[in-house]
């Protein structure tokens, strides 16, 4: 699925944790893409929720899961369709690479920010 394609149907989704936020709009794109399923096994209904799933299995953050399934590159380096990693209000994002821009679900829905902003990116290609 090409990228324009998958953000048009996040377009206007609310903000909600478990089912509808950065990790499962992270998730779904990975998954569709190269067929690995980031975040398997974790279903959670509140952020604090799901943060301490992670916790049990010795992780710190969602961007820990992603940083374990695939392989961190530079930021200068990604591609359309790559992972990246943002600062948002309630900490660490994780967005998509667009070009020169950078696409991910927040409280407000989606989201667009200058590319620049990416702190880290990781490859969605096997």
């Amino acid at each position: 699925m090409r990228l324009h394609q998958y953000l048009a149907e996040w377009r206007g989704r609310r903000f909600e944790p478990g089912r509808a936020d950065c990790a499962q709009f992270v998730r779904a794109w990975v998954l569709g893409q190269v067929g690995v399923d980031l975040f398997k096994g974790i279903d959670y209904a509140t952020i604090p929720a799901g943060l301490a799933i992670l916790r049990r299995r010795g992780l710190g953050s969602h961007v820990d899961v992603v940083a374990r399934a695939l392989t961190e590159i530079p930021v200068s380096l990604a591609h359309e369709g790559d992972v990246a990693v943002i600062d948002a209000p309630d900490g660490e994002a994780l967005a998509l690479i667009g070009g020169e821009h950078v696409f991910a679900l927040n409280r407000t829905g989606l989201s667009v920010a200058p590319r620049r902003l990416a702190k880290r990116a990781f490859s969605c290609r096997f």
